[in-house]
């Protein structure tokens, strides 16, 4: 999992246990071990200096960490998707770009468009790199990603052949999974239940 701009918050140790509940590994990654340390995520934490340093080639080994993480675990080798929100949505996305992980499928929840990590392009320029089938959730009434971005990420995967699940939920904001899940308790509920489906029919495959 690639939490939000806050990082390892508390919300996604409770979603791993989540995924655990049914059935499912998951591993969390922490952006900020390299340049915060090993400290607390919560709401005190001071995040956007450190999104500012993350660098994805250290991100992207991180990722290959976790996942041979999950590898080493009495399960083995199984089908790996990285779920992403918000700034992990993004690189959840990106990570689809990368050959070496041979995910299963990527996930995305309400992952900025525009967002340019590293001067390397955007979702919408590297949309047709994406290697693996995609899940995407939004927002509909999310006001930092306009229903036509959405609608071009949608467009581009389908230009170029990928496998795609784009929904987007009207009246729904930014991070409505997260921290408005007990306001949009419907929104959340069908996205999550997406994700369940989506992992499992990509497992099968």
């Amino acid at each position: 999992m690639y939490p939000d701009v806050r990082g390892l918050h508390q919300f996604y140790k409770e979603l791993a246990l989540r995924f655990a509940e049914v059935g499912m590994q998951a591993v969390a990654i922490d952006y900020f071990g390299r340049t915060a340390g090993l400290t607390s995520r919560d709401d005190s934490f001071e995040y956007m200096p450190h999104v500012q340093q993350i660098q994805l080639p250290s991100f992207f080994a991180d990722a290959k960490a976790a996942q041979d993480y999950l590898y080493s675990t009495p399960a083995g080798k199984k089908p790996t998707f990285p779920v992403g929100f918000c700034l992990g949505g993004t690189l959840s996305f990106l990570s689809g770009t990368q050959q070496d992980f041979g995910f299963a499928g990527v996930i995305g929840f309400y992952a900025g468009m525009k967002r340019n990590l590293n001067g390397e392009g955007t979702i919408l320029d590297r949309a047709g790199q994406i290697k693996y089938p995609v899940l995407g959730l939004f927002g509909g009434a999310d006001q930092g990603i306009p229903n036509d971005q959405v609608q071009s990420f949608e467009q581009k995967l389908e230009q170029s052949g990928v496998e795609h699940e784009i929904i987007s939920y009207p009246g729904a904001p930014h991070s409505f999974f997260d921290r408005r899940a007990t306001d949009y308790a419907e929104a959340s509920t069908d996205a999550w239940n997406r994700v369940l489906r989506f992992i499992s029919a990509h497992i099968q495959a």
